[in-house]
């Protein structure tokens, strides 16, 4: 026998945040989920201001976002730039920088590279700068 609850926006909004794309299919997936205590390590919620003025549930879309481990340390972020910047720190901060420049350029295709000594494409076209 199946039980209604009635929840308010703001709780059905932040089940909706953590939901997990093509496994949760119904609010009940995410409520058994975190009552069973699998944890959910995807982006977080954020509580943010709507444009009236009223207070919404956001997230991050699904396809974002990152936790990775460099030696031993975990770095979480919610986009490349982000995830290359914050890698680029630990290493610096780790005096690992020589090791790695002697690696570059590090070409990742015939048209990028992952990290460079000089602002330079592969085939020469400078990097575009906004």
């Amino acid at each position: 026998m199946t039980k209604n609850i009635a929840v308010s926006n703001e709780t059905y909004a932040r089940l909706q945040a953590l939901a997990r794309p093509f496994e949760d299919r119904e609010p009940e997936d995410v409520i058994v989920r975190l009552l069973n205590g699998t944890k959910n390590d995807g982006p977080k919620p954020v509580l943010v201001a709507g444009s009236s003025g009223e207070s919404r549930i956001a997230r991050a879309p699904r396809e974002r976002g990152a936790v990775v481990e460099l030696d031993g340390h975990r770095i979480s972020a919610t986009t490349v730039p982000d995830l290359c910047t914050q890698v680029m720190e630990h290493i610096n901060s780790k005096g690992l920088w020589e090791r790695l420049e002697k690696m570059a350029p590090y070409k990742t295709s015939s048209r990028r590279y992952l990290f460079s000594k000089t602002p330079k494409h592969p085939k020469g076209n400078d990097f575009l700068y906004l």
